[in-house]
């Protein structure tokens, strides 16, 4: 685990990669040295379809569209894109789930770099 991690209730979604997404995250990292308990992962739920402040919301289709479209993206400290030092974490995987009452949401899964 995660040494800033350490502690925290594992929820079956965050820890070390099941097999399946280790070879997921190897393909992206190109290391076969990597091992799984070298690997932290975790999801984020990265948007939804509830309507927001400004009115706005992703429809179904922009969730599905989005799934493919987070994989390969960084996750960034301080919205930085200039600066790699900001660079935490990388989207390996996406789902679209949904919930009770037609609520979805794109659930982005993410291993620490």
């Amino acid at each position: 685990m995660h040494k800033h991690l350490k502690g925290y209730v594992n929820d079956g979604r965050w820890g070390q990669p099941s097999p399946d997404d280790y070879s997921l995250i190897i393909k992206d990292l190109a290391s076969s040295e990597l091992k799984p308990e070298d690997i932290f992962v975790y999801p984020v739920r990265l948007c939804d379809n509830k309507v927001d402040s400004a009115k706005e919301f992703f429809s179904e289709k922009s969730l599905s569209e989005l799934a493919e479209l987070f994989v390969g993206m960084p996750g960034i400290f301080n919205h930085s894109w200039e600066d790699a030092r900001d660079i935490h974490s990388r989207i390996y995987k996406t789902e679209v789930i949904e919930e009770d009452n037609d609520y979805k949401y794109l659930l982005g899964y993410l291993h620490l770099l």
